[in-house]
């Protein structure tokens, strides 16, 4: 029989894998690990596994695009925690989220399972909205 080998630099000997003699794949356990023998350590080892992390791109577009700015975007790991702030310039006021996620809250907080798309949406504030809000506080 020819089991798969390699060449381990390190230790200066071959390792040899487990091979299914019927599908040819290399073998694993029941948990999925995948074993080879060190001929240096004359043992079994079981291989490190590398996880993949998966990550999903936050984009983020602004209505205006002097209205005001967006920070937050971006790649982020799948299952990690976004927070997107939306701070209008000077003159402007946030007023929502839309797309993926819809607030009308300036911070907006979620957990990242997939692609998601949003749009910061921003007006500018008028005099006469200006005038109404110094006499409503």
């Amino acid at each position: 029989d020819v089991y798969p080998s390699s060449w381990r630099k390190e230790t200066n000997h071959w390792i040899r894998f487990s091979q299914d003699s019927s599908t040819g794949n290399l073998q694993t356990d029941s948990g999925g690990n995948l074993w080879y023998y060190d001929y240096s350590a004359t043992q079994w080892n079981q291989v490190q596994s590398i996880s993949e992390t998966i990550s999903h791109e936050v984009n983020v577009t602004v209505s205006l695009t002097i209205g005001g700015t967006v920070s937050g975007a971006g790649p982020h790991e799948e299952g990690s925690t976004v927070t997107l702030t939306a701070t209008p310039d000077e003159g402007y006021k946030f007023t929502g989220w839309s797309g993926s996620f819809e607030s009308t809250s300036a911070t907006l907080t979620f957990s990242v399972t997939q692609n998601t798309s949003l749009t910061a949406t921003f007006e500018e504030v008028t005099v006469q909205q200006t005038i109404q809000n110094l006499f409503n506080k």
